[in-house]
């Protein structure tokens, strides 16, 4: 049977009997395994009517985008490692007579308003038909996250931005209240417990 010292940890072989001998003989304190152990996941949903605008402005693209954010959720603080899990379906209306492109993505950003900050899954959309097209349109946005630092307080925003070539200065894509919502699911990241 041998002990041997490598840096901080020793090493033991030998039969089980031999280990415990040696264990017992040299007051060696077995350290009990770390386990992982998941923490309960923190849920967070809009209600009625939490759509934070009612007209989004459209532009006339070009690479100007007026993005707004439609839903937004306070989520706290965060820790890294935290994963969100997120899904989002707000409803909106061609009140026009031409096709308006809608896109949007969802942000983890500093304040409800803000349009900017870590794009959580990609941007895209569809064009909305006037009447007596489609002329209602449904974006829904989901996906995961991993916070990569930690976030003194934090919201998960739907931001969203509406065009047309043939776009006028006060026109709108309508937004309509309480056809839709946003959902968060925060995991936490794990805490390392000792085993008993």
């Amino acid at each position: 049977m041998t002990i041997t010292p490598t840096s901080a940890s020793v090493t033991l072989s030998g039969s089980v009997s031999q280990i415990a001998a040696a264990i017992a003989a040299a007051d060696i304190e077995p350290v009990p395994p770390v386990l992982a152990m998941a923490r309960a996941p923190l849920h967070f949903k809009t209600g009625a009517n939490a759509e934070r605008i009612e007209w989004l402005m459209l532009t006339t693209g070009n690479g100007v985008w007026n993005f707004q954010s439609i839903y937004s959720l306070n989520t706290g603080p965060l820790a890294a490692g935290s994963i969100i899990q997120f899904c989002s379906d707000p409803e909106f209306t061609n009140t026009l007579t031409y096709n308006i492109m809608i896109a949007g993505n969802t942000v983890l950003a500093g304040s409800p308003t803000s349009t900017t900050g870590v794009a959580m899954n990609k941007r895209s959309g569809f064009n909305i038909t006037p009447n007596p097209g489609t002329h209602h349109g449904v974006l829904v946005r989901s996906g995961t996250h991993m916070v990569t630092e930690d976030m003194a307080d934090s919201y998960v925003n739907v931001i969203a931005y509406a065009s047309s070539s043939a776009a006028g200065p006060t026109h709108g894509l309508k937004v309509e209240q309480n056809y839709g919502d946003l959902s968060v699911i925060i995991w936490p990241p794990a805490a390392d417990v000792v085993a008993p």
